[in-house]
Order: C-alpha cells, then sequence, then structure tokens
C-alpha cells in the first residue's frame, strides 16, 4: 500500500551490462597498432553509447509505469486478479511479472485506490475511527540509527503523525529523544553484538514481538515495519480498520524458503498492520508460544504460525 521494494539476486549492473557489450574481440581483422587503437577507441564508445542509451530507455520506461498510475505502485498492466492467488504457481506468475529473481526482503505492498479514495469518504473514515490509538513503529539500535532518522525524516514530510522509532539501546533511545523525535525504550539485556545473526539480530526480533504483543493488548493498532522500508506515499491508516481484517502481511520473496517451496509464497514480518482484538491477540499467541526466549526468528515464527497452526474455512 506504501510501496514496492524489489531485490535482485546477483542481477548485475548497468556496468557489468556494458562490460559484456565491450569485451568482444575480432581476431580476423589484422591493422596496423595504430588504427588498431583508434577503431577499439571508436567501437567502445559507440558500444558504450548503446548500453548507456539501452539502460537510460529502460529506467526511463520502468519510472513511466510507476508514475503513470497514482493509485498503484504496481506496473500498470499487472493483473492481481488473476495473479495473487491461493496456489504457488499464481505466486510465481506474480513474481515473473515482475521481471526480477527475489530471495529476501518485502514483495509487494500496495493499495489500489486508497481505500476507495474520493476526499469524502476518507474524511468520513476518519471521523469514524476519530477514537482509535495508531501507531507506526520502526525498529533501531545504533547500528541503523543514521537510517532511523532518515526513516522518520520522510515520515513526517508524507504528512504522517502516527510513527515512532523503537529503541533497542540507550544510545540510541538518548540521540532520538535528545532530537525531540518520537521514540519508545524497548532495550536489549545483554546485546550479543558478537553474533550478528544468531545473537543480535535474534534479540531485537524477540523483543519486537513481545513489544508488539504488549502494545497490542493495551487498545493501539499498530503498523508495524522495517526503517529501511520507503514509504512514497501517505495513506490514512484508518482504511485498514475499515476494510475490517484483524491482520495484514505484506508478500515476502521467498525465505523461510522450505515453506516458499512447500506452498510458493510465504509472509513478511517486516511489514505488517495488526488489530487490536480478540483475535489478533488470539493468532499473536501462537506466535509468542513459539518466542518464549530472548532469541527468535520472527519471520520464520509468524509463517510457521501462519501455515501449520492457523485454521481456515
Amino acid at each position: 500500500f506504501f510501496f514496492a521494494a524489489i531485490v535482485p539476486v546477483g542481477g548485475g549492473s548497468a556496468h557489468a551490462m556494458m562490460s559484456s557489450l565491450v569485451e568482444e574481440e575480432d581476431d580476423e581483422v589484422t591493422l596496423t597498432e595504430t588504427e588498431t587503437k583508434t577503431n577499439t577507441r571508436s567501437s567502445l564508445l559507440r558500444k558504450l553509447a548503446t548500453a548507456s542509451i539501452f539502460t537510460i530507455t529502460n529506467i526511463l520506461a520502468w519510472h513511466s509505469s510507476l508514475l503513470s498510475s497514482s493509485k498503484s505502485q504496481t506496473p500498470v498492466d499487472f493483473d492481481f486478479s488473476s495473479a495473487l492467488g491461493s496456489s504457488g504457481s499464481s505466486f510465481e506468475l506474480f513474481m515473473s511479472q515482475l521481471g526480477i529473481g527475489m530471495t529476501s526482503g518485502v514483495g509487494l505492498v500496495t493499495t489500489d485506490g486508497l481505500w476507495g479514495g474520493d476526499s469524502d469518504s476518507i474524511t468520513l473514515m476518519n471521523e469514524r475511527y476519530k477514537d482509535e490509538d495508531i501507531k507506526i513503529l520502526g525498529f533501531s539500535d545504533r547500528n541503523y540509527l543514521p537510517i532511523a532518522r532518515v526513516w522518520y525524516s520522510r515520515m513526517t514530510m508524507l504528512g504522517y503523525t502516527e510513527h515512532h522509532i523503537v529503541a533497542h539501546d540507550e544510545m540510541t533511545y538518548n540521540a532520538l529523544h535528545s532530537e525531540n523525535l518520537r521514540v519508545i525504550p524497548c532495550f536489549i539485556a545483554n546485546p550479543d553484538y558478537g553474533h550478528p545473526v544468531r545473537g543480535l539480530w535474534q534479540q531485537i526480533m524477540s523483543a519486537r514481538l513481545h513489544l508488539t504483543i504488549d502494545i497490542l493488548r493495551n487498545g493501539t493498532h499498530v503498523l508495524i515495519t522495517d526503517i529501511d522500508n520507503i514509504f512514497s506515499r501517505h495513506v490514512p491508516l484508518v482504511g485498514f480498520l475499515e476494510e475490517g481484517y484483524d491482520v495484514y502481511h505484506a508478500y515476502e520473496m521467498r525465505y523461510p524458503q522450505s515453506i516458499y517451496n512447500e506452498f510458493g509464497f510465504v509472509v513478511c514480518s517486516g511489514h505488517q498492520f495488526l488489530r487490536s482484538s480478540p483475535a489478533t491477540l488470539e493468532f499473536m499467541k501462537l506466535v509468542m508460544k513459539r518466542c518464549r526466549g530472548s532469541k527468535c526468528d520472527d519471520q520464520v515464527t509468524y509463517n510457521k504460525v501462519f501455515f501449520y497452526e492457523m485454521r481456515y474455512p
């Protein structure tokens, strides 16, 4: 609903593409050394120019497809109804239409039509839910502090007033608090900096889950997001409440791979909306049963609950 983030896998760059164009050789042509250098230089310039034009044209075409519709972040000819189905093949179609290989990260988030979006309907929604407390939570420790500042500034620029940074260490909290930013302490006890993934990262993910359920129990609806997610426009958060669902997840790309291989898609823990409701709390109780300690992988946890423990009609 706010952005589409795409992560290419070893996807090569314009530089690599140009290199492949300019490294061709013609061993059958015999020229003097001067003529060879001159012709080679001219050939290189022609090929570089061709590659540059090709690259720029593709970039402009891609941007044009995004800007051609103010209501959708996806290509204008993208067919959600056929691509987003319950089967693995449908999600594979969705990925293939994007045209880029992917592994991990937010696959797609969109709100076509901005909740049905004329100004009058949005005004009515805002009035209907004016007493509801909604927060956007981005999470940071000292390693992500510069990114956290940029994220917060951009959210403010887009017109959001509900965004907060959750600080996982005292240094981050003090720095942001001194800048008069909205910041919530959620400190990691004994941070395991020596093990960035299985240590500190899993400590942060566990703390994030525990804070989320505490806030939900307090009656606050939350949009949980990684602070390296780029929001591209303002969307009224009351639209989530108006839609009537309890839990919203973005599509993840392929992690955890084993679940992706089995079901054809996975959900993302790095961008989700959770309504404070009895149903959401029951869902979160299942999640917390799999994350009882101070370390866990929240994305694996969410997907195991989503696919193996939830009961669907």
